[in-house]
């Protein structure tokens, strides 16, 4: 494994962290985070998700060749 695949799974683990945390943090704990409006809350992780998947997709990608 070379730095890029680690760059890869970490940022695209610490998208999938940090989008679940927030789903947590909103729905159990009602802390700062869940302040948001949920329109905003959508973006943010629809916007994280894309990110995981792109990153998942090329990560893929790359192992193959």
């Amino acid at each position: 494994m070379n730095l890029d695949d680690f760059q890869l799974y970490f940022s695209s683990g610490f998208c999938l962290l940090l989008a679940i945390g927030i789903l947590v943090d909103k729905f159990f704990f009602k802390s700062r985070i869940a302040n948001l409006s949920y329109k905003s809350m959508k973006y943010l992780i629809a916007i994280l998700a894309v990110i995981f998947i792109i990153s998942y997709v090329y990560l893929r990608l790359n192992l193959v060749h």
